[in-house]
Order: C-alpha cells, then structure tokens, then sequence
C-alpha cells in the first residue's frame, strides 16, 4: 500500500476549499475536513449546509474560532502573568457571551464548533460556554476535547462530565449525529 498524505482538516477560509477541491478534481485523493471561519457562517447557514455534509473526499467540519493567541506570543490567555511581563495574561478575542452566541448559533443551525484554546483561561471559557450549550440542550450529545499543560486549568475538567483529555490544543464541540 502505498503511503504519504491521506486526509488532513482545513481550517482556512472558503477560497482554500475551493483549490482543494480543485486538486481533488484533477486527481489528488485525499480527504478532507473543511472548518470555515466565523465571518463565513452566515453564509454556510443560508446554504442549508451542516456540519458532515459532504462525501467520501471532503466534508464540512463546522465552525472555527480562535479563543486566543498562541504561547510564543505571550497572547495564549492565562490565568496567571506570563514569567517575566508583569500584568500580561493574554488575550481573550471573545467575552463570554460573544462566545457562547457564535457556538449557540452555530450548533441551532447543525454545526460542530472547532475552538482554538491555547491558554489555561480560554480553556475554561470554552469548556463553560460547551457546558451551557449541553444545559441548554442546543444540542442533546455534546462532546468536548480539550488538553493544556497548565496545571491551574485541570481543576476545570470535573466541570464538564464529558471533556476527555486528547494530544490537541483544540477544543471541539460535535453533535453526536457524525458518521
């Protein structure tokens, strides 16, 4: 059997699709899992498209969001300073309720929310905001993933029953209709 790339997940904007899809109608095969971006769901919502639609070679994974910056950066929200720079704990690119509206509106209209969530404060965030979803039934088998190397963010897994700890910096909400 021959090896090399086999499927990956996209989490680019619509025009990167569109020249996946091109290569896949050229010949390549290779899967794909496409997330678009929060600008885009509106559109996606007026497609009537959900989250797996799709065939075997591409499908629509669902929403995108970045909860916050990255590590290196020093904008990975935190709980604590960064060592070093006093008064620095990231950033947070959603309040609470702006988060919860984009997942809320996403999972109403069929789609799964893939959230970028490097820092131990935004973890907590999403963890929250997937809970509240579960609370509210917007979706009755939520699941959420989640991993972090700030031990101040594991005492935040007991709150949701279902986060499982996975070798990703992601947090991801998935109706439980996936094949």
């Amino acid at each position: 059997m021959p090896g090399g790339l086999i499927g990956f997940h996209s989490m680019e904007y619509e025009g990167s699709a569109k020249l996946l899809r091109q290569a896949q109608a050229k010949g390549s095969r290779f899967r794909v899992c496409w997330h678009f971006q929060s600008y885009e769901l509106d559109e996606m919502i007026a497609r009537e498209q959900r989250s797996y639609d799709g065939d075997e070679w591409f499908k629509i994974g669902g929403l995108k969001l970045f909860g916050d910056g990255s590590l290196g950066s020093r904008t990975g929200a935190m709980f604590d300073d960064y060592h070093g720079d006093p008064g620095n704990k990231g950033i947070l690119r959603y309040t609470d309720e702006e988060l919860y509206f984009q997942m809320e509106k996403a999972a109403k209209a069929g789609f799964a929310s893939t959230i970028h969530a490097i820092g131990d404060r935004c973890v907590r965030q999403v963890i929250e905001a997937a809970q509240r979803l579960n609370e509210n039934l917007i979706t009755p088998d939520f699941s959420t993933a989640s991993s972090t190397s700030s031990p101040s963010a594991w005492p935040i897994f007991p709150i949701s029953k279902r986060a499982d700890s996975l070798p990703a910096c992601n947090l991801c909400t998935s109706p439980t209709t996936s094949p």
